[in-house]
């Protein structure tokens, strides 16, 4: 890492060798269970966020298909129209969020909109009671749903048992997608964002200006100041996420030593 006496120039130019090194050697590890330097030296393939491997499978989990955007959109959406019953005075942000707090029939609603209730209803995320209410057939399930719609990715260890369950029944049933990699795919973009041109053209592109030009500006020190902080931002990422990885890996080998 640069040292405290290094300019901010040196400082960002430092920094990247020094983070892409480490998720070099993880990768290393994953792969091989061990790191050999020897190896790590002769290995010269560019370094791809979307690809660095985890130790823990089924990592993450991401909503797919038709049915996930059609179920998200009228639970959770302020704009499918369902959040809204003429009969109440409150105002809630979606229809999650009225099922939630009131009592509500299908009759209460239009033609139209008593569809969509319906189509819930035969896709088994809602069910009428005997009194003819509303209700989610399981919570879980649909806090899972909510955790995708607002959150894009959710970790699948992260999950009780039964959630986990649940999630592997709507992998079955494609509404949801699960992958393995050290960076969820916001992350990835997020990373990409900053230090390349992989994904947006408006990127800052981070990276390459310190490894080629070193961008020079009229506010060499303030601009090199602010790209250090990022740079440092990411690398605290990357310690978390490295940290998190062997800590579900360390606590499945345990479940499963004990059984």
């Amino acid at each position: 890492m640069p040292s405290t006496k290094s300019t901010m120039l040196e400082k960002c130019s430092n920094i990247m060798p020094a983070m892409e090194s480490v998720l070099k050697q993880f990768s290393l590890f994953v792969e091989e269970g061990e790191i050999d330097f020897d190896l790590l030296e002769i290995r010269s393939e560019h370094l791809i966020y979307k690809y660095i491997p985890s130790l823990v499978e089924k990592k993450y989990v991401y909503g797919n298909g038709e049915e996930f955007q059609t179920a998200t959109h009228l639970l959770f959406s302020d704009q499918s129209g369902l959040g809204y019953l003429e009969s109440s005075n409150e105002t809630y942000h979606n229809f999650y969020d009225l099922l939630s707090q009131e009592r509500v029939k299908i009759n209460d609603y239009s033609d139209y909109d008593a569809s969509n209730i319906k189509w819930l209803v035969d896709q088994e995320y809602l069910s009428i009671n005997k009194e003819g209410k509303i209700v989610f057939i399981d919570k879980l399930l649909i806090n899972i749903l909510m955790d995708l719609y607002f959150n894009e990715v959710i970790n699948y260890w992260k999950y009780s048992e039964r959630g986990r369950g649940i999630i592997d029944k709507l992998e079955e049933r494609d509404i949801v997608q699960l992958e393995s990699s050290l960076f969820s795919r916001p992350e990835q973009d997020y990373i990409n964002y900053f230090l390349n041109k992989s994904q947006f053209n408006n990127g800052l592109d981070l990276r390459n200006k310190y490894s080629h030009t070193q961008p020079y500006t009229n506010n060499d020190d303030r601009i090199h100041n602010q790209n250090y902080f990022i740079f440092l931002r990411l690398f605290i990422l990357v310690a978390i996420k490295i940290n998190d990885d062997f800590c579900i890996y360390d606590e499945l080998r345990n479940t499963q030593q004990d059984k």
